[in-house]
């Protein structure tokens, strides 16, 4: 039987096409139907255009995608030699930023889709208080990033050199008053980090619906992990039977579907997972990697890395604010050349994993731009010997629930496919 849905929920729409047989998803297929066209857009406007366009490109992750623009013109800066200098004080910022932004997309993510969605396979009632649990905590991280970037999504406080804004200390004790916030409110209702870190309240609650609906006993995901990007909460690598290894960016592929308009990545010839998973497998987190050995790489290891990584990135965010030294510049941006031509990529870690920007700008003006987004890795479509990440996890699911639950743990973005 095949059977085609449109899928909710997600940002942008998507198609999928079930095919089942005596009951069990054999196959799946994913297709995005509508390209918005960011990086044609992008062609023949001027360079510092990106860091205003770019993040319009998802409206989730747009901060990453800001990062990733500005990596994009920095790199290119240094291989011209155009001189600047990022003080301390301007990285600080980006990086408590952008653990805002991936703290709040893990919350939410949790709560506004996978939870509901374990309730579902269960057969349950959603509770009506998993929207209100959501927003008081991303309320809350969001208005922390807010102080720095002035509003968020599509913020443009970064440039070339640095960052816009010039925080004082009033405001930076604001926004670890909000991460001290949001952090109690995870550890009342997932995480007790007493004596070690322990699944409790909402998370543990998924966790014993997973059980009950025997998804613990069945591998949903890939042996085959990838983080292009060293951050100043992962490290870049390569993971792949157990083993670590160094990234070569050379390795990156893309490949443009008949039927979709996304295009698919791969790494070398392979499909590979990005995201919290395999950030923290490359990182060798010992707690994620007991976990990933216990569970055999099914959907509570996902559930679990994504999640957890937000409570890591909570501590790391107090740690960047305790950083920022208010006396340093926020900009340092030296060149005074009015014509610069360069090429440049920046690489960012965002919520769902890898996001790669590369630019050539001839005369100030931007030639070309291309954009690989995490999705376009985990929902890779391949071909029936050769399956990609999210489509191979689904196959032999039991029910449709069952399958999205699977989808969704890759956590779906149609506009981050289809820029």
């Amino acid at each position: 039987m095949i059977k085609k849905d449109i899928i909710e929920k997600i940002e942008g729409e998507a198609d999928v096409v079930f095919t089942q047989k005596n009951g069990l998803i054999k196959d799946v297929n994913l297709t995005f139907p509508y390209m918005r066209g960011v990086e044609s857009i992008l062609e023949g406007r001027d360079y510092r255009d990106a860091l205003v366009i770019a993040p319009r490109v998802c409206g989730i992750c747009s901060h990453s995608h800001l990062i990733a623009a500005v990596h994009t013109i920095e790199d290119g800066m240094r291989r011209e030699k155009i001189k600047f200098t990022l003080s301390d004080k301007a990285r600080h910022i980006r990086d408590f930023a952008i653990a805002c932004e991936l703290i709040q997309n893990h919350i939410k993510w949790f709560y506004l889709t996978i939870l509901p969605q374990i309730y579902k396979v269960n057969h349950l009632e959603v509770p009506n208080d998993l929207i209100k649990k959501a927003s008081k905590a991303t309320y809350a991280i969001t208005k922390a990033m807010a102080i720095f970037t002035g509003q968020w999504p599509h913020a443009s406080y970064v440039v070339p050199g640095g960052v816009s804004c010039d925080p004082s200390y009033v405001e930076i004790m604001q926004a670890k008053a909000l991460v001290d916030e949001v952090l109690e409110l995870v550890r009342a209702s997932l995480f007790d980090d007493t004596k070690e870190i322990r699944a409790i309240g909402d998370l543990h609650r998924a966790l014993e619906m997973l059980q009950r609906a025997d998804l613990l006993s069945t591998s949903h995901g890939s042996e085959h992990f990838l983080a292009l990007a060293d951050t100043f909460f992962s490290k870049s690598g390569e993971y792949k039977g157990a083993t670590r290894f160094d990234v070569d960016i050379k390795k990156v592929k893309e490949s443009q579907r008949e039927d979709s308009k996304a295009k698919e990545a791969l790494y070398g010839n392979d499909f590979v997972e990005v995201g919290p998973l395999a950030r923290a497998l490359i990182n060798q987190d010992a707690i994620i990697m007991r976990l990933q050995k216990e569970h055999s790489g099914n959907i509570w290891s996902r559930i679990f890395a994504r999640v957890y990584e937000g409570y890591v990135l909570l501590l790391k965010a107090k740690e960047a604010l305790e950083s920022i030294d208010v006396s340093e510049p926020s900009c340092v941006l030296e060149h005074n050349k009015k014509d610069i031509s360069f090429a440049g990529i920046g690489i960012v870690e965002a919520a769902r994993g890898s996001l790669i920007h590369e630019v050539v700008v001839k005369d100030n003006h931007i030639h070309t731009y291309n954009i690989i987004t995490p999705s376009q890795w985990n929902l890779s479509r391949g071909s029936a010997d050769k399956k990609g990440v999210a489509r191979a996890s689904v196959v032999g699911a039991r029910s449709k629930e069952e399958a999205y639950l699977i989808l969704r743990s890759f956590d779906l973005c149609s506009v981050c496919t289809t820029q």
